[in-house]
C-alpha cells in the first residue's frame, strides 16, 4: 500500500520532471543577448568541431530562429525570438530524430499547450499554462497511449480531482486538492475495481 500510495503522490506531482525539465532549461539557455552591434548568424562549436548552438541577432538580441546541435549532428532544440525573448513554438527532438517536446512561449513565458512524446511518437504529457503559470486540465500517457493520470491546475497550483489509472485502464486512485494541497477524501483501488483504502486529508496533512 506504502508504494502504491508513494507512486500515486509521486506522479501528481510529476508534471516537469525528468526529461521534461531538461527540456524547460534547454529552452531558457540560448538567452544570449549581445552588444548592439551584434547582427547576423552566430555559432558556437564542440571541441569535435560541430555546430553546437546557430543564434541569429538583430542589433545585439536574438530574433528569428535559434538552433541547437547534438554532437552528431542531428538538431536538438529550434525556438523563435522575438526582439530576445521566446515566442512561438519551441520544439526539442530526441537524437534518433523523434519529437521529444512541443511547448509554446509568449515574451519569454509559457502561454498555451505544452507536450511531450515517448520516442514511439506517442503522446507522454500534455499540460497548459497561461502567463507561465500551469492552468487547466493536464495528463499523462502510458506508451501504448492509455490515459496515466489526470488532474487539474489554478494558477499552478493542483486543484479539484486527480486521478491516477493502471496500465489495464482500471482507476487507480482519485484524490481532491485545493490551493495545491490534498484536501477531503483520498481512495485507492485494487486492479479489479475494488475499494483498497481511504484516506482524508486537511490542507495537506492526513487527518485519518
Amino acid at each position: 500500500m506504502t508504494g502504491s500510495q508513494g507512486q500515486f503522490l509521486k506522479l501528481l506531482f510529476l508534471t516537469v520532471a525528468g526529461a521534461a525539465a531538461a527540456t524547460y532549461a534547454l529552452a531558457a539557455e540560448p538567452h544570449k543577448n549581445q552588444d548592439a552591434q551584434t547582427h547576423g548568424v552566430t555559432s558556437s562549436y564542440y571541441d569535435s568541431g560541430g555546430v553546437e548552438w546557430e543564434r541569429r541577432y538583430e542589433n545585439g538580441r536574438q530574433s528569428g530562429i535559434t538552433r541547437k546541435y547534438y554532437e552528431s549532428g542531428r538538431l536538438q532544440g529550434e525556438s523563435t525570438f522575438v526582439d530576445g525573448k521566446l515566442n512561438g513554438t519551441f520544439k526539442t527532438f530526441f537524437d534518433n530524430g523523434a519529437l521529444d517536446s512541443e511547448l509554446n512561449y509568449r515574451d519569454d513565458q509559457l502561454d498555451g499547450a505544452n507536450r511531450f512524446f515517448y520516442e514511439n511518437g506517442k503522446l507522454k504529457r500534455e499540460v497548459g499554462f497561461v502567463n507561465g503559470l500551469r492552468e487547466g486540465p493536464a495528463r499523462d500517457f502510458y506508451e501504448d497511449g492509455r490515459v496515466q493520470a489526470e488532474w487539474n491546475y489554478s494558477k499552478d497550483l493542483l486543484t479539484g480531482e486527480s486521478k491516477m489509472y493502471y496500465e489495464s485502464g482500471a482507476l487507480r486512485a482519485i484524490a481532491k486538492f485545493s490551493g495545491g494541497k490534498r484536501n477531503g477524501v483520498t481512495k485507492m483501488f485494487r486492479t479489479d475495481g475494488t475499494l483498497l483504502e481511504v484516506q482524508r486529508y486537511k490542507n495537506g496533512e492526513r487527518t485519518e
